[in-house]
């Protein structure tokens, strides 16, 4: 967490940064996506806001899988502090 906050004035403003998550993950649709398009083309503001959280999908996507461990033994130090 940054502690970044924009603020926008106008109500056109708080509809696209609600959206812009979905925007940028792919899943927004109809009209929804065509409002966001149109106003990403006029708006630097949501523009930066949009590379912004693209940045994090990007990091995410170079995580590897963590392989999976058999449990501990029964009776082991670490079993027992599960049960």
């Amino acid at each position: 967490m940054t502690g970044r906050v924009l603020r926008f004035g106008s109500s056109v403003h708080k509809v696209v940064d609600a959206l812009l998550p979905w925007y940028v993950n792919g899943t927004l649709e109809g009209d929804e996506l065509e409002g966001v398009r149109r106003h990403l083309g006029e708006c630097e503001l949501c523009r930066r806001e949009a590379e912004w959280l693209r940045k994090p999908r990007i990091g995410a996507g170079r995580i590897q899988r963590v392989p999976r461990l058999a449990p501990p033994a029964r009776g082991s130090a670490a079993g027992q502090a599960f049960q």
